[in-house]
């Protein structure tokens, strides 16, 4: 199979390793006349790595836009067999990621295996093949993993948004833009959680077409902060994040929040 990687960094290297018995080409750096010359309608896949901005490609004319397009992102989501809780947000991603992932661990004896992937672990790519239908994808996503999302997270964590990576967004409606597809391809059967307190968070939750649950939490505090405590959630910083996580879990095993306390 002939591979073509549209930037390179850590993601298209991880394509490189995925597809090592493939033939891989890669294009760091072009100009539009130079995209054009590549003859991408020639290779079986095109990898999009996350410094590529995807409005640039859509702007490009024939004949070098085909169909053959994806990002590892993309891959991962159309190939993995387990369910997903994918989580974005301008700040906490990882340490809410880490959270998710200990629940689960401690908690949790649903899943075989608990696989913390995207910027905070492996890139997603390279755990594909280990991961199985009996266990958990926690999928850490920046803006430049969700610019293009085709599919949604089963369970989509949505943290306070503020102005960020402006350098590679062309605005900040833009970077929201781009953090809005990780509900759009919702349905009922899958949950968004968002902090309701962030306009941006907020809006982006309401675009989800599945159960949403907002915080922060407003019910059951004093069992709240047990259960915080029970999971050793260092600071007053990380609350907003292990609510996120708590609610997460809670939607992935079908428990709601006023439940876990009768």
């Amino acid at each position: 199979m002939k591979i073509a990687v549209l930037g390179k960094g850590v993601e298209g290297n991880a394509v490189a390793e995925y597809f090592k018995n493939d033939e891989i080409t890669f294009f760091e750096k072009f100009t539009d006349e130079e995209l054009d010359s590549f003859g991408l309608k020639n290779f079986d896949l095109v990898f999009r790595s996350p410094s590529v901005h995807p409005l640039y490609l859509a702007k490009q004319k024939s004949p070098h836009l085909i169909n053959n397009w994806t990002t590892i992102t993309n891959y991962f989501f159309s190939h993995v067999k387990a369910p997903i809780i994918g989580v974005t947000g301008t700040k906490g991603k990882g340490t809410t990621c880490s959270i998710i992932a200990s629940i689960l661990h401690e908690f949790s004896e649903k899943f075989e295996h608990v696989h913390l992937v995207g910027n905070i672990g492996n890139p997603a790519i390279l755990e594909l093949d280990q991961i199985t239908e009996k266990d958990i994808v926690v999928y850490e996503m920046s803006s430049f993993q969700c610019w293009d999302l085709e599919k949604s997270p089963h369970i989509s964590v949505v943290l306070r948004i503020e102005p960020d990576h402006l350098d590679r967004h062309p605005d900040f409606d833009d970077y929201v833009d781009a953090k809005s597809h990780i509900v759009l391809n919702q349905t009922s059967e899958d949950s968004c959680i968002y902090y309701a307190n962030n306009l941006y968070s907020e809006t982006i939750g309401e675009l989800s077409k599945g159960q949403k649950f907002s915080y922060p939490i407003k019910t059951h505090l004093e069992e709240l902060n047990i259960l915080l405590n029970q999971l050793q959630i260092p600071g007053e910083h990380n609350r907003e994040n292990a609510e996120a996580a708590i609610l997460a879990v809670l939607a992935l095993i079908g428990v709601s929040y006023d439940e876990l306390f009768l």
